[in-house]
């Protein structure tokens, strides 16, 4: 066999490879570039934390094994999570299990006591945008760091029955936003203007024409609906607790994100996506 034939053999690379690159080359013949990376990068990090996954459930199953008869844990059964630990590890790749466990017991702790605060905090007549009652915020999105996130400015227009005032600067509003694979801060950016003529007292009418900037699914939230979306669907389409999702955006991300603001930010998706079931489930059922 040549060695070009020897290198394009499919047979040492795993089928999870091919199909990402299979994925990733009509984006780079495209010349879309950073589309690919993303979605290079994001499926590593899918990987990293499944392995991980996969190294403290070996560890555990082992401590079983080495309990009592009626604990223990077949050969065949450590024999076939070793052989997928083998598949799934990058080479080179030593996790600290001890260290990410005892790690995962006090994030663990965090997320339960976040969990009951959200869970016990009173209704309020809050609505957003659509008219949905919700619960109050009950923290400011104080502890939220995202100095080390890329920016991208978003400026909004000038309303047009507004067209002959002086603009005189702009009102800003952060927002975490998500892309495929990475998160950044949207800087919004709503006309503040001056009108024309003063008012019927001789004064200056100032106005901020903040009604164009997008809704949230909870007054004041800084989260976008593409960050809740991020955080429902690799918690339950890809099984990632809440304290892996939180070391990751840490360690990947540079983003300071409370672990009570993520489980905050679970319960909002949560509520939101029962408002949307169950108007979906009436739809069907009066259709």
């Amino acid at each position: 066999m040549s060695t070009k034939e020897t290198a394009s053999a499919p047979t040492q690379t795993p089928r999870a490879a091919l199909q990402l690159w299979g994925a990733a080359k009509p984006l780079l013949d495209e010349g879309k570039v950073d589309d690919a990376r993303d979605m290079i990068v994001e499926a590593v990090s899918v990987l990293v934390a499944r392995n991980a996954e996969l190294e403290l459930m070996l560890k555990k199953l082992r401590a079983a094994g080495r309990g009592a008869t009626s604990e223990k844990v077949s050969a065949e059964q450590l024999s076939l999570l070793e052989a997928l630990l083998a598949q799934a590890t990058p080479e080179g790749a030593e996790p600290n299990v001890e260290a990410e466990a005892a790690a995962d017991a006090a994030l663990d702790q965090e997320i339960e006591k976040a969990a009951s605060e959200t869970d016990s905090a009173p209704e309020a007549a809050a609505t957003d945008g659509a008219g949905d009652v919700e619960k109050p915020q009950r923290r400011r999105n104080s502890a939220l760091r995202m100095e080390g996130l890329p920016i991208k400015e978003t400026v909004l227009p000038v309303p047009a029955d507004k067209a002959d005032w002086r603009l005189i600067g702009y009102d800003d509003t952060d927002r975490l936003r998500y892309s495929p694979a990475h998160f950044y801060r949207e800087v919004i950016k709503a006309p503040v203007l001056e009108a024309p003529t003063l008012d019927a007292n001789g004064n200056t009418v100032i106005v901020k024409c903040t009604d164009a900037v997008p809704k949230t699914l909870r007054p004041g939230c800084v989260a976008g609906p593409d960050v809740i979306a991020a955080i429902l669907t690799n918690k339950y389409e890809r099984h990632m607790p809440l304290h892996r999702m939180h070391r990751a955006v840490l360690a990947d991300q540079g983003l300071h994100l409370p672990v009570s603001t993520l489980c905050d930010w679970a319960a909002l998706g949560g509520r939101a996506c029962v408002r949307l079931s169950t108007a979906l489930r009436d739809e069907v059922i009066h259709s």
